[in-house]
């Protein structure tokens, strides 16, 4: 009989240690592994298309990165809980496809194509569900949450420093993430990474930047998410200042 708990599904796998680092030891079962294991590895996808855009000059800006985010994850949400036998190389042709925000016009058929076609393969083999054995090398990712909020009770203790202890320019950004439909954990999590690059290089927070020598990676993403934010508030409130003279 097999032992759930020795099982890992592939989609699973570069997760594991995001999972474990919130959940402790031990994995979930293979439903969860299915949702957890594939929003963690979409979202880590849609981080390294948004990153080549940005490097291209082909996008920028919060607003910019929160509709596209939007569009990327609408055919996906239906499928995190999939049954069909997940194949992680699909990611590669859809980070192929995804060559600039225009892409997206066409994503929900991309989509569609691609899985359908996965689908195929998979139910003309003998349906592996669960791989067991050795445990595959995990991937350097960024951490990562699921977009749906999680029961209270399963939530990481404490997920950064509380409110009161963050700049408030840090907490106006978290609260205009929020209003944009980013998820509190997700929001929670980029505050978080600048104010710990604020602290340890003993800068303000006005002057962390993704080029900062010093910066992890996961700061650094952050930092990139913050300046575009920062940029598009001063625009903000470049009129109101114009008016008051």
């Amino acid at each position: 009989m097999r032992n759930d708990k020795d099982a890992v599904l592939p989609e699973f796998r570069a997760a594991r240690a995001a999972w474990r680092k919130w959940r402790g030891d031990g994995d979930p079962s293979p439903e969860t592994q299915r949702e957890y294991g594939r929003q963690w590895r979409w979202y880590a996808l849609w981080e390294r298309v948004w990153d080549h855009w940005e490097d291209a000059g082909l996008a920028w800006g919060l607003a910019e990165f929160v509709t596209g985010l939007r569009r990327f994850w609408a055919p996906l949400r239906g499928l995190a809980r999939d049954p069909v036998p997940y194949d992680p190389s699909i990611e590669l042709e859809w980070e192929a496809a995804l060559a600039g925000p225009n892409d997206l016009e066409r994503w929900d058929a991309i989509v569609g194509e691609t899985w359908s076609r996965m689908a195929a393969v998979s139910t003309a083999k003998e349906e592996p569900t669960v791989s067991k054995g050795s445990e595959a090398p995990v991937e350097e990712m960024v951490e990562l949450v699921v977009e749906a909020e999680e029961p209270a009770a399963s939530r990481p203790r404490s997920i950064g420093k509380p409110l009161m202890d963050y700049d408030p320019l840090l907490n106006e950004w978290r609260d205009d993430l929020l209003a944009n439909g980013v998820s509190r954990s997700h929001a929670d999590n980029l505050r978080r990474y600048v104010g710990r690059a604020s602290a340890r290089l003993g800068l303000p927070v006005t002057l962390i930047t993704p080029d900062l020598p010093g910066v992890t990676v996961d700061e650094r993403r952050a930092a990139k998410a913050w300046v575009a934010w920062l940029a598009s508030r001063q625009e903000r409130r470049r009129p109101l200042v114009a008016k008051a003279r």
